[in-house]
């Protein structure tokens, strides 16, 4: 049960993983700027 239950946190982190890097490819503008803001604060 232990090894099923990690299996899928590590499913749900890859499609997680991927879902924001399909957002940051549709809208890199919005992300970018968000982003920088954040690292220089």
């Amino acid at each position: 049960m232990i090894v099923l239950s990690f299996c899928v946190v590590l499913a749900g982190a890859s499609l997680f993983h991927a879902a924001m890097s399909r957002r940051a490819r549709l809208q890199p503008v919005r992300i970018a700027p968000r982003s920088g803001a954040y690292r220089e604060r």
